[in-house]
């Protein structure tokens, strides 16, 4: 386990953590990995079952037969277990990827996430110093007639304003 700790260590964006951390963020995923491979299993079956009911269907010469009445029932709930058996493994499967996102990506110390915090705190600073008037000047520089004539027309030009 060191080993695997070393080496999810060096990947970038996943941020160091203690031993029993990564044993139970392993565990999470193995768990929710292996629930998926079972739901696939299980769904695979239930449609080779359903392929052997449909091969011992009532042939359409045998009008008479006595399960012809509950052939299509039965064959419907069939092909209706499997497909969620089906669905489950699948959505076990995103889980487990969602999984990883939140596992290790949230802790990541890579430049795009610090960069995202910055940006994110720097446009709360802004919205709460605009909120106070105190931005007010910097959108209302002291200009003289005719350089405000100018950026009226540029801005028209531009179509800002």
């Amino acid at each position: 386990m060191d080993r695997v700790q070393a080496m999810v260590s060096g990947i970038g964006f996943i941020a160091v953590s203690s031993r029993e951390t990564l044993e139970i963020r392993l565990l999470v995923l193995i768990g929710i990995f292996v629930f998926a491979f079972f739901k696939f299993t299980w769904s695979l079956r239930q449609f080779n079952f359903t392929l052997m009911l449909f091969a011992s269907a009532p042939m359409p010469a045998e009008k008479d037969a006595p399960d012809r009445a509950d052939f299509a029932p039965r064959a419907a709930m069939m092909v209706t277990h499997g497909f969620a058996s089906f669905n489950c493994g699948l959505r076990a499967y995103f889980f487990g990827l969602a999984a990883v996102a939140v596992l290790y990506w949230r802790d990541s110390r890579s430049a795009g996430v610090a960069l995202a915090r910055d940006t994110y705190t720097v446009a709360l600073w802004l919205a709460d110093m605009n909120g106070r008037g105190a931005l007010a000047r910097y959108f209302e520089p002291p200009l003289s007639e005719e350089e405000r004539q100018v950026t009226a027309l540029e801005g028209r030009i531009l179509g800002v304003g």
